[in-house]
């Protein structure tokens, strides 16, 4: 980008941006973060349920629907090359990194915080800022409404507006088992809203894509890394058909090799020039979210029953998180974020972290993860970490980076780009100690914790309502030759805990599918909604040039150390449905009693690696020594009343069954 940016201020940079010089980067574009402003005794807004928003029927709700699409139309459609425009705003995420402006160079993106105990803390304020600055523009536009009453009606919703939250895990469609879905809002091509003349049009839907404006040959030019070819893309998709991939010799239906990087690049590139303009796929995301019936119960598994902040937070893994004889296999937020990133985007952008920001409805899968962990935090108010905490992190940090330095895990760590004051960068610490809200909070924190933990258990717990079936309980009855308390249900809890190599295939992107079953092994592109598919785990990466100028400094930093991530899937709702599989019921049944365990496991769990767009990845063992799935028990019980949603009672977890890269040889067939 060059020229002078276009803002309302004239000024370059703007007011409220200042830079700073680092060692080893160009001057970071500072981005000042306050929230919104509530007036002393007002009540805090909340940021709503984007589904049941859309849904009501409250005037004052149907103007802020209203008021959003003017304003994120507006927001989209300002010069790439203004630093308050969305362009600029997503980049912070990735792309561009770099921008020019009077002959002056500066870093405005690929601040990444992922694999990071940052993840929470930096990512509440990037969404802090976004949201202050689309509130800015409709109350803007709310102003401008020509007729008197209209003008009341909309600053008064304008006022009140927030971003809206979209949560993958809730319930929409009671009629049908696990139906949950994507918001219907995004669906829309077009949507018709009230402008400020008075009058109703048809509008493009800025929140089905965003489309990349074009005759900026710089900003073009500053959207191609030295990995990935983004320059060619038009317009954001979600899950887009692949319709051209097969003209690609490699690409045919032969597996790809993850010893050739070269060809995961060669595909990236190809993928992205064949796919330049709008491809949606939101029906198909909604059958991914409805088939993984383990993702429920990961999410309400990550509130209630992880108790450490630093893994909560993030994927990041240490050996150390296995001492003391007990395992790690916590399910993360982060994790989670990770898994909606993958089945909302595909070869889409929200599956690629330089560009995923670009796509409107990263924004409100956002707001709903920062809602998570606000949950979380009200049920762990006294959680937090320590520098000596983070070190259950990789050491990963890089002495000589002055963006992500010998601290970058700790409490006191420097947000970049986020700033509280001209001089003072955010810090987590700092985000703790101003007990400062942004100007928003969320219905679920209204509650005490008790309730709360109440209302997860109903959001979420897809399992205890499976274990109260009448067939599954007296089944689980017959197996176990123990009595359950009275009034409860006794079973066994299982998951599965898949470490790995974040970086293994080059930095690129790559997802972990688990099964129990048969399914068929030759049509990988069948595997996200097969029968036997347990569930899947997204190492939502990119490449970064190590040893070379530019890139994600947390990325390089991480890639050098060989961070090793770890991911888990509940198995529990499988394995319950194995016992009604004629095929899987003996084998199962064994298993509930202890019997067989090995066998059963080497002869039905598989685990399957594919790249973004649903190809097979062979030869992991060779690139990913550390690469392992090792599967847990414990036993639990739980009340077994319908009406209760107390969580339930566990023990600690044992390994019952693991297998490592080191397992496998050229002569076996190995399912690891």
């Amino acid at each position: 980008m060059s020229g002078t940016p276009e803002h309302p201020h004239g000024q370059s940079p703007p007011y409220d941006h200042i830079s700073t010089k680092t060692k080893n980067n160009p001057k970071i574009f500072k981005w000042i973060v306050k929230g919104i402003e509530v007036a002393p005794g007002e009540e805090v807004p909340v940021r709503r349920d984007i589904n049941e928003l859309v849904a009501s029927e409250k005037e004052i709700d149907q103007d802020q629907v209203n008021l959003f699409l003017l304003g994120l139309k507006q927001f989209q459609e300002r010069a790439e090359n203004d630093p308050k425009s969305y362009f600029m705003m997503a980049g912070i995420h990735g792309l561009p990194e770099r921008t020019t402006w009077d002959g002056e160079t500066y870093q405005t993106g690929r601040f990444c915080a992922h694999t990071s105990i940052l993840f929470p803390t930096w990512h509440r304020l990037y969404l802090s800022l976004f949201e202050k600055y689309l509130w800015d523009i409709i109350n803007e536009i709310a102003g401008n409404y020509e007729d008197t009453n209209l003008k009341e009606r909309y600053q008064k919703a304008a006022k009140i507006w927030r971003l809206p939250y979209w949560d993958p895990a809730k319930i929409t469609d009671h009629k049908v088992y696990n139906g949950v879905s994507i918001p219907s809002l995004v669906t829309w091509p077009f949507r018709d809203v009230q402008d400020i003349d008075g009058k109703w049009k048809s509008i493009i839907n800025p929140t089905y894509s965003y489309v990349y404006h074009t005759g900026d040959d710089k900003r073009i030019n500053e959207m191609v890394t030295t990995e990935v070819d983004y320059s060619k893309l038009k317009t954001t998709a979600r899950q887009p058909y692949a319709t051209h991939i097969g003209t690609l010799s490699m690409w045919r239906d032969a597996p790809v090799d993850a010893t050739k990087t070269e060809e995961w690049r060669a595909m990236q590139m190809y993928l992205n020039d064949r796919q330049p303009h709008q491809n949606q796929n939101n029906y198909h995301i909604t059958e991914i979210f409805r088939e993984d019936i383990s993702f429920r119960q990961s999410v309400y598994d990550a509130l209630i029953f992880n108790k450490k902040y630093t893994r909560m937070a993030s994927t990041g893994f240490n050996k150390r998180q296995d001492d003391g004889g007990r395992a790690r296999t916590e399910v993360s937020i982060e994790g989670i974020h990770n898994t909606i990133h993958n089945y909302t985007g595909g070869v889409g952008q929200m599956g690629d972290v330089p560009v995923a920001a670009f796509d409107p409805i990263f924004w409100f899968h956002h707001a709903n993860i920062d809602r998570w962990c606000a949950i979380w935090e009200k049920l762990n108010p006294d959680a937090w970490w320590s520098k000596d905490d983070a070190k259950e992190q990789e050491d990963t940090a890089d002495p000589d980076d002055d963006v992500h330095g010998p601290d970058d895990q700790g409490p006191g760590s420097k947000l970049y780009p986020f700033y509280e004051t001209n001089a003072q960068a955010w810090t987590p610490d700092r985000m703790k100690e101003s007990k400062l809200d942004f100007g928003y909070t969320y219905e679920d924190l209204s509650v005490s914790p008790e309730e709360l933990k109440r209302n997860v258990g109903i959001l979420y717990n897809g399992l205890a309502k499976d274990l109260r079936r009448e067939p599954i309980k007296a089944a689980l009855k017959d197996i176990y030759q123990e009595e359950a308390p009275e009034g409860q249900i006794l079973f066994y809890d299982y998951c599965a805990r898949v470490k790995y190599d974040k970086f293994a295939l080059g930095g690129q992107a790559y997802t972990i599918h688990l099964f129990i079953g048969d399914f068929d092994s030759k049509d990988s592109k069948s595997w996200a909604t097969a029968k036997a598919h347990l569930g899947s785990i997204f190492n939502f990466a990119s490449p970064s040039p190590v040893n070379k100028p530019g890139g994600c400094e947390n990325c390089k930093a991480k890639e050098k150390a060989g961070q090793i991530v770890v991911g888990s899937v509940s198995m529990t709702q499988a394995v319950i449905q194995g016992m009604q599989d004629p095929k899987l019921k003996k084998g199962v049944n064994d298993i509930l009693k202890g019997e067989g365990v090995k066998a059963f496991f080497d002869k039905n769990f598989t685990s399957k690696l594919t790249t973004r767009d649903g190809k097979e990845v062979i030869n992991v063992e060779k690139i990913m020594p550390a690469f392992e799935v090792e599967i847990f028990r414990r036993k639990g019980t739980i009340k077994a009343a319908k009406d209760n949603y107390d969580p339930p009672e566990y023990l600690d977890f044992e390994s019952i069954w693991k297998k490592t890269a080191a397992d496998c040889t050229p002569s076996c067939d190995c399912k690891v």
